[in-house]
């Protein structure tokens, strides 16, 4: 265990030095039961997301969505909204290299921070994320409050 949150420690530091933001977006079951309500939800999350940052993301020469190809559902809103919303070619695609896989990590890393968050605030926590953060608290000081400095409002 000592072994693990010391790697826990290490990639934390190194995300938070990473030049490097992030969003994330959370469904509950109830406001999207299924595929087809998902497909209305998800796009329109995205569209309000990009509405509220296009200066920002359009001070980028190109803008390139790393996923994983995991669901198609997620693929073809991350496409449709980004290219018509930048009015450009988006790269969206799998990771496959050796950089891509580094930030695929962090990804998941971003993602697994959020899901501590929501586990906290719903007092849902598992014993493995009391091993790892300890308390609410300590997740918020030590981990989530870091890692929000990177989210894109």
């Amino acid at each position: 265990m000592a072994l693990r949150l010391k790697y826990l420690f290490a990639f934390n530091a190194f995300v938070l030095r990473l030049p490097i933001h992030y969003r994330s977006f959370v469904f509950e079951r109830k406001a999207a039961p299924g595929l087809e309500a998902l497909q209305t939800v998800l796009p329109e999350a995205l569209r309000s997301f990009v509405r509220s940052n296009l200066e920002w993301l359009l001070g980028f020469d190109q803008v390139k969505i790393y996923y994983d190809g995991g669901q198609p559902t997620v693929e073809m809103a991350l496409r449709e909204v980004f290219t018509q919303a930048l009015a450009r070619q988006v790269s969206v695609f799998k990771p496959g290299g050796f950089r891509e896989y580094r930030l695929a990590q962090v990804a998941d890393y971003f993602c697994t921070i959020e899901l501590t968050r929501l586990k906290f605030q719903t007092k849902s926590a598992t014993h493995t994320d009391l091993l790892f953060f300890q308390s609410k608290r300590d997740f918020q000081r030590k981990y989530l409050n870091r890692v929000r400095k990177k989210w894109i409002g």
